[in-house]
């Protein structure tokens, strides 16, 4: 019997999501937030929120778990639609 399982036809909608730079893959927070099931971005990642936002859990998650969380999660400025009009700058 053979239990070894593969995953070479198994597609993720993570996958499509997926970029890499330097060799290094990584997924962008407004991209993963509607494939976990958010709708609203102050839900999911904006500190302006009175909750606690869903990547704060995860980095706090991250360090309990004995991991460097700077290691896994890294802010950048996200450019929004309007940047060009207003020079706004959205947090990714």
């Amino acid at each position: 019997m053979n239990n070894n399982i593969t995953t070479d036809n198994i597609s993720s909608p993570f996958d499509s999501i997926r970029h890499f730079e330097d060799e290094q893959e990584f997924w962008y927070a407004r991209e993963l937030m509607p494939i976990l099931g958010y709708v609203k971005w102050e839900r999911f990642g904006a500190k302006q929120s009175k909750q606690v936002s869903v990547i704060s859990k995860a980095i706090i998650s991250c360090n309990i778990a004995g991991n460097v969380s700077s290691d896994h999660f890294i802010h950048l400025p996200h450019l929004g639609k309007t940047q060009r009009l207003n020079s706004r700058n959205l947090e990714n």
